[in-house]
């Protein structure tokens, strides 16, 4: 835990000696623009261990970058509601088709957007309240976070989800296809599903082709369909390049 929070803390005091006037400006354009765009290239002139550290370690993934800025981010003036920092490109590129080894590392993509789903709400601030006792509880939705079911104050099953006082954001999935001139001997192309919040929605269309920056993610099968894990990519970065009109967010 305390490597955890150094780890962040450095991020925090990146942003502080690069970024502080256009965190400062993002305050100003707050909710209209909800996310800073962070040059990679910056972090490696900063502090390059850092940099390959952010690239290399697992577990920790976006959280140095994330939790930096939000702390940071809420000196500023933004508050919990900023949602991330979004980090263009990470050095070295993969394919499609990741490999698990990779889970919970920084990686960047380049492909042809095949698929895109509609935009669909989801909880990052669930709000709680007791049918019995009146106490309410926050929660921050993780990954991994398992709804309660017992209040706190009162230890009884009587919490409900109050969703006018929770915090949600939009989220969408997508699918990426590796360049098919990237192909050798015939092989077939890997497909890896994308995640994409906020401010990156609605960025990308089928035919699009990308450069994408995130985490990797495995997901745990669907009870009752098997014991094989499902990829996809926690997006933090998309460039559309080539024959797309260039835009990055």
């Amino acid at each position: 835990m305390a490597e955890e929070v150094s780890f962040v803390k450095k991020f925090e005091e990146f942003f502080e000696a690069k970024y502080r006037d256009r965190i400062e400006k993002l305050a100003l354009e707050y909710p209209e623009k909800r996310s800073l765009e962070v040059d990679f290239r910056d972090l490696e002139r900063y502090d390059y261990e850092l940099a390959d550290e952010l690239v290399r370690s697992r577990c920790r993934g976006a959280c140095g970058p994330r939790g930096g800025f939000e702390h940071g981010g809420g000196k500023g003036g933004l508050g919990v509601q900023a949602p991330r920092a979004l980090l263009q490109p990470a050095r070295q590129r993969s394919r499609a088709g990741c490999r698990v080894g990779q889970h919970r590392q920084l990686i960047c993509i380049e492909g042809v957007i095949t698929k895109r789903a509609e935009v669909r709400p989801r909880v990052k601030i669930a709000v709680y309240k007791c049918a019995r006792c009146d106490a309410v509880q926050k929660f921050e939705v993780t990954k991994n976070m398992r709804p309660p079911d017992v209040c706190e104050s009162c230890k009884r099953r009587a919490l409900s989800l109050v969703e006018e006082d929770s915090y949600f954001v939009d989220l969408q999935k997508a699918e990426v296809q590796e360049l098919l001139e990237r192909l050798r001997g015939g092989a077939p192309a890997s497909h890896i599903e994308l995640w994409l919040e906020d401010d990156l929605v609605n960025l990308i269309i089928p035919g699009d082709n990308v450069e994408i920056t995130g985490v990797l993610r495995i997901r745990p099968p669907v009870k009752g369909k098997g014991d094989s894990y499902s990829k996809y990519i926690d997006v933090m970065h998309v460039e559309r390049c080539r024959g797309s009109s260039r835009r990055s967010r």
